[in-house]
C-alpha cells in the first residue's frame, strides 16, 4: 500500500551548520569555537564574558574574590554594601550618629567617635545611646547610674 504525500507541508528550519567543524565545536563567524568553554562565545557566538568571569558548560562563571552573579554582576557578598549576604540586600547609607558597612555578609554600625554608641544593636535606630549623659548607658551600654549618682561626663557621679 503506498502511503500519500502531501506538497503543502512546512518543511523543517534546517539545523545549524558545524560544517568543517570538529565534533563538539560550532562555527563563529569563519572560525569554530567550543561555546561551551570560548570567553568571546559563551553559549552561543558572539556571547563575550565579562572579564572577571570565564566561560564554563556555556554559562559565564564569576571568578576569584567575587564568586556570585548578582543582575549579571560578580560580587562578593562578604563585604559588598549593595549585596551583602545575599543580592540586592543594601546596607543603609545613612546610619544617625554613624555609618553602617557589610562585614562578613552582615550590615555593621560604625559610630562616629563623639560619645554614641549602639546599644540595641537595630540597625534602623543607628547609634543611638549618648554615652556622656545616658543614665542607663553611662560612658559604656548597660552600665547604670544608681540614685543620687548622675551620669555626667560617662561617669556615674554625685551631682554638685
Amino acid at each position: 500500500m503506498k502511503i500519500p504525500t502531501t506538497t503543502n507541508a512546512a518543511a523543517a528550519p534546517p539545523l545549524p551548520t558545524t560544517q568543517g567543524c570538529a565534533a563538539g565545536q560550532t562555527l563563529c563567524g569563519t572560525s569554530c569555537k567550543n561555546i561551551l568553554t570560548d570567553i568571546s562565545n559563551c553559549g552561543s557566538c558572539g556571547n563575550a564574558c565579562p572579564i572577571d568571569q570565564y566561560c564554563s558548560g556555556g554559562q559565564c562563571v564569576c571568578v576569584g574574590a567575587y564568586p556570585v552573579k548578582c543582575n549579571g554582576v560578580c560580587v562578593n557578598m562578604r563585604n559588598d554594601n549593595n549585596n551583602c549576604g545575599v543580592c540586592e540586600k543594601v546596607c543603609p547609607v545613612n546610619v544617625a550618629n554613624g555609618h553602617s558597612r557589610c562585614n562578613s555578609g552582615s550590615c555593621l554600625i560604625s559610630c562616629n567617635p563623639d560619645g554614641h554608641v549602639d546599644c540595641n544593636n537595630n540597625i534602623a535606630d543607628g547609634c543611638e545611646v549618648y554615652v556622656f549623659d545616658d543614665e542607663l548607658n553611662c560612658g559604656s551600654c548597660g552600665l547604670r547610674c544608681e540614685y543620687p549618682k548622675s551620669c555626667i561626663n560617662a561617669h556615674c557621679l554625685i551631682p554638685k
